[in-house]
């Protein structure tokens, strides 16, 4: 996977597959956040802090997104659980 940071976005590349991201505002958080192991509740944590966003829609979109790194093999999820 090659990644690069550009001003507004995170573009990544997977050698692998061929496939190209662009994540952009909320994404590229969350990619600077999973950059060093933390849990999905730490991850919501920040989040609800830091966008204007309800802490249910922020659980239910941000297990999508992880789960959708997930099931592209660029992330590897160890835990589920939001306490």
């Amino acid at each position: 996977m090659l990644t690069s940071d550009l001003e507004d976005e995170v573009v990544m590349l997977n050698i692998e597959s061929s496939h190209y991201y662009g994540l952009a505002s909320v994404g590229k958080f969350i990619w600077q956040e999973i950059e060093s192991p933390t849990t999905v509740a730490d991850l919501v944590d920040k989040m609800v802090a830091t966008f204007e966003v309800d802490r249910e829609t922020c659980i239910k979109e941000t297990y999508t997104f992880l789960e959708d790194l997930h099931q592209e093999g660029i992330i590897q999820v160890e835990s589920q659980s939001v306490e």
